[in-house]
């Protein structure tokens, strides 16, 4: 899909919320407060843009005509939140989508004047965070610092995200703080409440963190998460609260959006209106691509080898999709010199994420993992941060189901060889073990065909035979 981090960035405090984007990977809601709110605003659309690529993002502006917000709603817009919460209007018509994979979308205020306090007491901010919870989706409020009822919005949310000078609520759990003075990376310990943290005030039992493991005993644990995933919301479910039924978006969750094997037409809603009935899918987000399956082109071979079809559409509904994006980083050799590092710590098929629309040198991201389930690769998310491999807020799941094959039906016992000779030659090459036995050599990791052609065609010019596939089999 197009990616909603297709945009310049021309704003200091949007790249900041950029930077801090992954203490939200395992948040649903999060209040956002700034002594300057066009300063919030601006990392809220930087931590939107970011979580965007993987899920769908909503951000209200509570403050009242933001201009990072009105700048992208059209001037004739006609509703805001203020007619939500008071006048009945559906939040249906409030949301607007403004990436190009219709991921994000804004909730602008409406006219001024705003009752803060009425709009940001409203016991709907609960069933709100409880349903995008419920849909894996993620909600930015963006909230004035100096409003008494910003405590009950921040306690019915799953923490805040400070910008600049301003103050926590009391009792608010605190995400992430955005500072642009220095552009230091800040205290993870003191700005980043970690998992375990969270868990705690979920009421979740949490186990002490054990010391860092080898390579060998960390690679057991690889495997052993592929067989044996553990939810990361397993003990949220049973939680009394109202919960937003986006049925579209569950059908939706796990399906690569642009997959050119896609089954059927779906509606996108949007991630924020909420009723007692269940009924409250928003309907701007628009639809996925019309299938496009091999059965009816004239000449599927050709455009399997061209690169422009996957080589095994049905093996779409078992790929190992999921993968923990570890770093991003601006070249393809600052990616092989990470992967070459991280390699020997034992990180399991580690290559590289190229970004949809930029150029094939970079920037992209660095991956491990290769899961067919988002909790297998959530446990081997945490795996990472315990043995300190990964920082407490460094890190994300991201879903990456097409694939390089490169090579199929190598033998395990040459399988390190083959790709240690491709990663000399600066190819990020990583196997999967297939059923029979065999390993497969895949290359790279993408959400879409468009965003694998880089690579392929530097395969191609090696002298390889390169189709693009969904990717199947698992770490060993």
């Amino acid at each position: 899909m197009s990616s909603p981090l297709d945009h310049t960035i021309t704003s200091a405090w949007e790249q900041e919320g950029q930077r801090i984007a992954s203490a939200l990977d395992f948040r649903a809601s999060a209040l956002v407060i700034g002594s300057d709110p066009v300063a919030a605003a601006e990392v809220a659309l930087g931590m939107a843009r970011a979580q965007a690529r993987r899920r769908r993002v909503c951000v209200a502006d509570v403050v009242g005509e933001l201009k990072p917000i009105e700048d992208l709603v059209p001037l004739d817009f006609e509703y805001g939140l203020m007619d939500a919460f008071f006048q009945g209007v559906s939040l249906n018509k409030v949301a607007y989508p403004v990436d190009p994979a219709r991921n994000l979308l804004l909730l602008p205020s409406g006219p001024k004047p705003i009752d803060y306090d009425g709009i940001l007491a409203s016991p709907r901010w609960a069933s709100l965070a409880a349903g995008f919870r419920d849909a894996g989706a993620l909600l930015l409020v963006i909230a004035p610092d100096d409003v008494g009822a910003t405590e009950a919005a921040a306690l019915a949310t799953d923490g805040i995200v400070l910008v600049g000078d301003a103050h926590a609520p009391p009792g608010a759990p605190l995400l992430a703080h955005a500072r642009v003075e220095t552009m230091e990376p800040v205290d993870d310990g003191a700005s980043v409440v970690s998992d375990a943290q969270f868990e705690e005030q979920l009421a979740q039992p949490v186990a002490t963190a054990p010391p860092a493991r080898t390579a060998p005993e960390l690679l057991a644990t690889v495997r052993q998460l592929g067989a044996r995933p553990v939810p990361f919301w397993a003990g949220i479910a049973a939680a009394a609260v109202a919960v937003i039924a986006i049925a579209t978006w569950a059908a939706d969750r796990y399906v690569p959006r642009n997959s050119p094997n896609a089954q059927a037409s779906r509606a996108a809603d949007a991630p924020a209106a909420e009723s007692a009935a269940g009924q409250a899918a928003l309907s701007h987000a628009g639809s996925a691509p019309p299938d496009s399956g091999t059965a009816r082109l004239p000449d599927a071979a050709a455009d399997v080898a061209a690169g422009t079809l996957a080589a095994n559409p049905t093996d779409s509904a078992h790929a190992s999709a999921y993968s923990v994006a570890i770093a991003e980083v601006s070249s393809g050799s600052s990616a092989n010199a990470l992967i070459d590092d991280q390699s020997r710590k034992g990180l399991p098929a580690l290559t590289v994420s190229p970004e949809e629309g930029k150029p094939a040198t970079g920037p992209m991201l660095v991956v491990t993992g290769a899961f067919e389930t988002r909790f297998a690769a959530d446990s081997l998310l945490r795996v990472l941060r315990q043995r300190r491999l990964l920082r407490p807020a460094q890190g994300h799941v991201t879903s990456l189901p097409l694939t390089i094959l490169v090579q199929s039906g190598v033998a395990r016992d040459q399988a390190a060889m083959f790709t240690h000779g491709y990663h000399l030659k600066g190819l990020p090459v990583y196997a999967l073990l297939q059923r029979d036995g065999s390993v497969n050599l895949y290359a790279g990791a993408f959400e879409s065909i468009d965003a694998a052609q880089p690579l392929l065609y530097r395969f191609q010019a090696n002298g390889d035979q390169p189709r693009v596939a969904y990717r199947i089999g698992r770490v060993f």
